[in-house]
């Protein structure tokens, strides 16, 4: 038989191995989350992620999978989320948002983003066109004029302008001419015909084909001249000549 100590130790060497026994854990179940779309207007969805519509575009809708491009010349600031945010450039124009804009015309300027008309510039001053800033308008520069379209020109030939600003060009002197460009009187010089300080015409039998102060030539055998002021002289009939150079009549 079994004494009550005998039991009792039997008893506890049962419990210590069943206390020994683990249970295993249950196993984890790994899960891929959906994909969020729900991208709020002036957003789209990428790469399982909304991102806002970059500068120069929009998205109107929401869930969009892509933003549409502003009209030309107009731009946005990020996640404009409708075309009417799609504003006119500096130096663009137009009636109304988010539409093409036109470019300000050469002698005006447009310093800020969105409707409105262009500014002109100030008196006997010129800009490019779509220029985007008053610093655009700027006075003409010595030998140039205004074209009347809000540009500037190099003054014709035959005329000077010695200041600055769209005023228009000085005509140079009687009987004298001068290049494209020039800035002051003494750049006018004596014309083709003409010559000497005064530019006095050329006298008949002679002529001066160039411009600037040098002296008349008279015409050679065989040519004549009866004007002053000429830059060339005439050929004589066929078969017939002059006795010697500076002939005056035919």
């Amino acid at each position: 038989s079994t004494t009550p100590f005998e039991a009792l130790a039997t008893t506890s060497s049962t419990m210590e191995a069943t206390s020994s026994t683990t249970t295993p854990a249950p196993t984890a179940t790994t899960t891929t989350p959906e994909p969020d779309s729900g991208c709020s207007a002036g957003t789209f969805f990428t790469e399982n992620s909304c991102q806002s519509c970059a500068p120069g575009s929009y998205s109107a809708t929401t869930n969009a999978s892509s933003c549409s491009a502003c009209p030309n010349r107009t731009s946005t600031a990020t996640g404009a989320a409708s075309l009417q945010e799609c504003a006119c450039d500096a130096g663009y124009t137009a009636g109304s948002d988010g539409v093409d804009c036109s470019a300000c015309a050469a002698g005006t300027y447009k310093n800020w983003t969105g409707v409105g008309l262009c500014e002109t510039c100030t008196s006997s001053m010129a800009s490019p066109e779509a220029s985007a800033s008053m610093e655009n308008c700027s006075q003409c520069a010595l030998g140039e004029t205004s074209d009347g379209a809000g540009w500037c020109e190099a003054c014709a030939g035959g005329t000077y302008k010695n200041v600055t600003g769209a005023d228009a060009c000085e005509q140079c002197p009687d009987r004298m001419t001068s290049s494209k460009g020039n800035v002051f009187i003494e750049d006018c010089v004596c014309d083709k015909g003409y010559t000497g300080d005064s530019c006095s015409p050329c006298l008949a039998g002679s002529h001066k084909g160039q411009t600037g102060p040098g002296a008349c030539s008279l015409c050679g055998v065989g040519k004549y001249q009866t004007g002053t002021g000429k830059a060339s002289c005439k050929s004589c009939p066929k078969y017939t000549t002059t006795a010697e150079e500076g002939s005056e009549i035919l």
